[in-house]
């Protein structure tokens, strides 16, 4: 992580009231579902089903926030507001596929920061 980034936990931290064995269990938590949700995110634009993008967005859209991500966070909401008007599923995809690309990095540094508290 870069020294001048505010550290992925922080949100989590206040909520917790900086308690580590929550924080790493929502960490765990949020990394053992992230996978079905981008998944199941992907399967749903190929099904351009516009209802469940909506939903599973959202709920990604939580949890990035929680986890400080701001550049994902601006595009899963990007790809949420696009499902609710129904738009190019393709665009939906592609974003999806970005989204992606970009969670990749950030939930190493998510699980490193969750393996150095105390």
């Amino acid at each position: 992580m870069n020294p001048s980034e505010p550290s992925r936990l922080t949100l989590l931290k206040e909520y917790l009231g900086d308690d580590p064995v929550q924080i790493k269990e929502m960490v765990d938590l949020f990394l053992a579902t992230y996978p079905d949700d981008i998944n199941t995110l992907e399967k749903y634009c190929t099904e351009k089903d516009y209802k469940n993008i909506q939903k599973t967005a959202h709920r990604l859209k939580s949890s990035v926030h929680l986890f400080n991500i701001e550049p994902s966070h601006d595009l899963i909401l990007k790809i949420e507001n696009l499902a609710k008007k129904s738009a190019s599923c393709d665009e939906i995809l592609n974003l999806t596929k970005r989204f992606k690309s970009m969670m990749d990095n950030e939930l190493k540094i998510i699980k490193k920061e969750s393996e150095q508290l105390s």
